[in-house]
């Protein structure tokens, strides 16, 4: 499990993510399996599972979102208590000014190029906010270097129900690089 280790607002935190093992897959966890997003605000954590032959890494992931809601902004917008909030303190007190949202399809692409780049294959599920068919970072993790798809419209060949009770499309999902084989997903619709 991952959360903002930086800041803390007691139990009413927003973020952070997590994946878990149980008994059959927890005996192929590998030494240092354990994974983390490096900044500590808990954007994505994982398993790192596997054999000497053949290594994976379980990511689960969040990717904030800016309410558009203008009431509940800036009744959130005092508290700051978002997640989308909480980052962008976090690296605007490092002197970086871009959006959250940009700095995470950017942080976490280029941690998962660097896992495929030694060869390990990857499963990221996760909520991403946006689109995961049509969305950028549907986009950033089709391109070539990683090469994922939906694993979802790749096992059934239908796309994933939208996720959000006031939403239209699929928000949340999972993207499989080409050494995956995926015999079956599950995915509900909100409430569903």
């Amino acid at each position: 499990a991952a959360h903002n280790r930086h800041e803390s607002f007691g139990r009413t935190q927003q973020g952070g993510t997590a994946v878990v093992a149980f008994p059959r897959l927890a005996g192929f966890i590998q030494e240092g399996g354990y994974l983390r997003d490096p900044t500590g605000l808990g954007r994505w954590a994982g398993l790192y599972v596997g054999t000497d032959a053949r290594k994976t890494r379980i990511v689960s992931a969040y990717q904030p979102c800016r309410s558009t809601n203008r009431r509940k902004q800036k009744r959130r917008r005092t508290r700051g208590d978002t997640v989308w909030h909480q980052q962008r303190r976090y690296f605007q007190r490092r002197g970086i000014f871009s959006n959250p949202r940009t700095m995470f399809c950017r942080q976490l692409t280029l941690q998962l190029r660097q896992w495929r780049a030694r060869g390990d294959e990857i499963i990221l599920f996760g909520d991403f906010n946006e689109n995961v068919y049509t969305g950028r970072l549907a986009e950033m993790l089709g391109a070539e270097g990683l090469c994922m798809t939906e694993a979802v419209r790749q096992s059934t060949g239908e796309e994933a129900p939208a996720s959000h009770f006031r939403g239209s499309s699929p928000i949340t999902g999972t993207f499989i690089t080409p050494g995956i084989v995926c015999h079956n997903t599950f995915v509900s619709a909100h409430n569903g």
